[in-house]
């Protein structure tokens, strides 16, 4: 008994996600230090070995990370709403900011606002800016989502959109899987999960054409902390 109770006594306590999360980024910034110190005459295993480390640090700390608030609160918090999860599009599980603006796309909302903050990659959870070797062989598809919303937001032409308010998360929900509008053709309408992430708690405005059968909605609302998000129709 005094021996199992001993060896008891010795065995450390299981860690806690938050301090696994402290130790991954350690190795992972480490990681990025290694690879930045990398000799021009280094060779082709070398690069690869380190780089290949530190993507895979990289994509645990993205498992361990914290998840992101309910609420966002901020602009980058708010984005971090619209990012894919495991999708094949490996640069959509990322923030991408190009000259001031940063985008969040999942293929099926997208969002764009002026943010203080350099050219890069980031880390959706965490804010940390990433250099993964992957990513950099891809290009983001900004210029086309600038396209996607620059179109859309023609739809606020006073002769052309009309206007639904009072669509919070309450209301959506009460809806069903998909939302349909009065005036829009009846086989479209938007994911109601996307109308609630978008709303970010609060009630939300709604922006859609009568004009086009299928057509982007622009959303606005006292939650919504981006400058222009987009939603794409789905088929009922």
């Amino acid at each position: 008994m005094s021996k199992r109770l001993e060896l008891k006594s010795l065995t450390k306590p299981k860690m806690s996600r938050a301090e696994a999360y402290e130790h991954v980024e350690a190795l992972f910034r480490e990681a990025q230090r290694n690879v930045a110190a990398l000799d021009v005459n280094a060779t082709y295993d070398a690069k690869y070995d380190a780089k290949l480390q530190r993507d895979q640090l990289q994509r645990l700390l993205m498992y361990f990370a914290p998840a992101v608030p309910a609420k966002a609160k901020d602009k980058f918090s708010y984005l971090a709403r619209f990012v894919a999860v495991k999708d094949v599009r490996y640069f959509l599980q990322y923030i991408f900011v190009n000259d001031g603006i940063a985008y969040a796309s999942d293929g099926h909302i997208a969002a764009r606002v002026e943010i203080d903050l350099p050219d890069g990659w980031y880390e959706p959870k965490t804010g940390a800016r990433i250099e993964d070797s992957e990513i950099g062989t891809m290009r983001y598809p900004w210029e086309s989502m600038n396209r996607i919303i620059d179109d859309a937001r023609k739809i606020k032409d006073p002769d052309s959109f009309k206007l639904y308010e009072g669509i919070g998360k309450s209301e959506v929900s009460k809806a069903g899987a998909m939302y349909g509008f009065q005036g829009f053709d009846e086989k479209y309408g938007f994911d109601c999960k996307l109308l609630d992430r978008a709303a970010n708690k609060e009630p939300l405005t709604i922006y859609t054409s009568e004009k086009y059968a299928v057509c982007a909605a622009i959303v606005e609302g006292p939650g919504v902390l981006a400058d222009d998000v987009v939603v794409m129709p789905l088929k009922f």
